[in-house]
């Protein structure tokens, strides 16, 4: 009987037999699970890495809180959202007034920053500019991101505002809220209860904010608009459809007769219709004019959290409100004396 030759064994020098090496096969499905690993992974350090700057941005709102209360306890009652001697602070075109966060930089543990920053002084002066230019890192909430100071006018920002009012209007001598122009208002002033009124809360920066020293829109905000209604949201990129110079005649009429909104690049040897004028054709109406209020409302808050906004309470506790929180119950607690009861169980 005929048996098959079998095929010769080499060995190292030291007896052993040599060790067999992965197929393409195999380190293909390791790649594969590996991968699948990883995006398994990744959900949940993101999900963590955003719970730990949460937690930084609580502390930060916690430390304001303490400020604030520190405060009270010194002057008998809570810092004015900002002082000038003004019925109401305009925003458009801005104008500075010193802010509440300028009286708490001995309790944030700035006294150089206090010392040097000067609020008779207009907001301009060299002293007062190189103050609000320094980013207080306090201020800063670490979801917000790298930036610290505006890119127009340079001055550093502040993710958290004081509460002004409960609705869209003017920051002025008559807001309902806790921090609004001129007002020196103790717990006493807060017939609602301190537990269930709102101080302070997360806010996006405007362009050209006029910095953290600023009593404007760049420290105060209020609950007119729902915190769902206040969020950011990013601009779409709408494409551009680059053509060349030259193009045969069938498409360089195809192109004449399309819409200038289509976003398409003209070429150089595109020339527009001429079209017939039709005399019947009604009017475009004017555009809406903007209301002269619109100029003076310093808007919502708002954070790059997602799913809501962290507030701090008038008692030192901070809150995360979800933006799915009723408008009616936000501007509730944005109100210090309306009368109405609210329960840990509404927010």
């Amino acid at each position: 009987m005929h048996r098959p030759r079998r095929q010769p064994t080499f060995a190292h020098r030291d007896g052993s037999s040599p060790r067999r090496a992965f197929t393409l096969i195999e380190c293909l499905v390791v790649i594969a699970i590996l991968g699948i690993l990883l995006a398994l992974v990744m959900p949940i350090l993101q999900t963590t890495r955003e719970k730990s700057r949460m937690m930084a941005c609580r502390d930060h709102l916690r430390q304001l809180g303490v400020a604030l209360l520190q405060y009270h306890d010194a002057y008998e009652s809570f810092p004015a959202g900002v002082t000038g001697s003004v019925n109401r602070v305009q925003l458009d075109p801005p104008e500075f007034h010193p802010g509440w966060i300028t009286s708490l930089l001995p309790y944030l543990d700035q006294p150089v920053l206090a010392k040097e920053f000067r609020p008779e002084l207009p907001g301009e002066a060299p002293e007062n500019r190189r103050s609000r230019e320094f980013a207080v890192s306090t201020l800063i909430c670490p979801t917000f991101g790298d930036a610290r100071h505006d890119e127009q006018t340079g001055f550093a920002i502040s993710n958290y505002a004081g509460c002004h009012d409960s609705g869209s209007t003017s920051i002025d001598r008559n807001n309902n809220g806790i921090l609004f122009l001129n007002a020196h208002l103790n717990r006493d002033d807060i017939s609602d209860g301190v537990s269930t009124t709102i101080l302070v809360g997360e806010a996006l920066p405007d362009p050209a904010t006029l910095g953290w020293a600023a009593g404007s829109n760049s420290t105060l905000r209020n609950t007119g608009l729902s915190l769902f209604e206040s969020r950011r949201i990013p601009p779409t990129p709408v494409p551009v459809l680059e053509l060349p110079s030259e193009m045969p005649e069938q498409i360089a009429q195809i192109m004449r007769a399309a819409p200038p909104s289509s976003g398409v690049a003209r070429p150089d040897w595109y020339e527009p219709p001429v079209r017939a004028v039709d005399p019947n054709r009604q009017k475009q109406p004017p555009p809406v004019p903007i209301p002269e209020s619109f100029a003076l409302t310093p808007g919502g808050f708002g954070s790059d959290h997602p799913g809501g906004v962290q507030f701090l309470l008038a008692d030192g506790l901070v809150r995360f409100f979800s933006l799915r929180m009723d408008g009616r119950t936000l501007q509730q607690l944005a109100d210090r004396a309306d009368g109405l009861p609210q329960s840990g169980n509404d927010f």
